[in-house]
């Protein structure tokens, strides 16, 4: 009888196991499409027009992003992957909508080689552009957009690793920020459960908000999390608690993070 508890155990979790992998491949590939066909629609509309350069830049910023999105099947990357990723991202979107915002990236030394689920940046820089700054009439406007990184001393629970060959730093969490100084949003609650795909641009920005929600709680659980502030006609922020998780082999010394 223990046996065989012990065996409907280990099957459960197993089970458990491959549906959370499947589920987060799922999240991790559902904002691909998205800004693929945005990006080759561009590609097109510039190739009609003859602007060789224009989709050479464009082309190498996609290839860059699509790279990065795809390649190998971990869910972990380094900060700097993303980082330079999302340069890659904001360079396209400038294609489509001009000059309308500039991106700051202010990274603290040592953030860069710690470790972030692969595509968790890109969604809400999306989001900055497309509500921010790329509305049309009265709404458009123009700003920046700034990308932070800090590893702050914390004490919370250590969460599993999603990967073998990576370890979190103890009584650290890293923290991101995406701020724009654009239109802002409106103060309502913005509950993970009420964020359900549909057509139009909201639908959008709560599909994007809510795969990173859905990633960062499936992969570390709580209290790590994503915080939202904003104020109409003023600014959005968008607060990113998670491990400070490093790859084993150059993982630091608790007191040198």
């Amino acid at each position: 009888m223990v046996e065989q508890t012990e065996r409907l155990q280990a099957e459960r979790e197993r089970t458990e196991r491959e549906r959370l992998t499947a589920e987060l491949e799922a999240l991790r590939y559902q904002i691909n499409p998205h800004f693929i066909a945005n990006t080759l629609n561009s590609i097109r509309l510039m190739a009609s027009a003859a602007r060789a350069d224009a989709i050479a830049a464009m082309t190498r910023d996609l290839m860059r992003m699509v790279s990065d999105s795809y390649a190998g099947a971990g869910v972990l990357t380094e900060l700097s992957r993303e980082l330079a990723s999302i340069s890659a991202y904001v360079g396209i979107m400038k294609v489509r909508f001009g000059e309308r915002f500039a991106l700051e990236i202010d990274a603290e030394p040592g953030t860069e080689s710690l470790l972030v689920l692969r595509m968790i940046l890109q969604p809400i820089v999306e989001n900055a552009i497309l509500h921010g700054f790329a509305g049309g009439g009265s709404r458009a406007t123009r700003g920046t957009i700034r990308v932070i990184a800090r590893c702050e001393e914390r004490m919370l629970p250590a969460p599993p690793c999603p990967e073998s060959w990576a370890v979190p730093l103890p009584g650290h969490v890293l923290v991101l920020e995406v701020r724009d100084d654009g239109v802002g949003m409106p103060p309502r609650p913005v509950a993970p459960r009420d964020r359900r795909a549909g057509p139009g641009p909201e639908s959008l920005h709560r599909i994007g908000i809510a795969n990173v929600e859905r990633r960062i709680a499936l992969n570390f659980g709580a209290p790590y999390q994503l915080e939202i502030a904003s104020e109409p006609g003023a600014f959005t922020r968008v607060r990113y608690v998670l491990p400070a998780l490093a790859r084993i082999d150059v993982a630091p010394e608790a007191g040198d993070a």
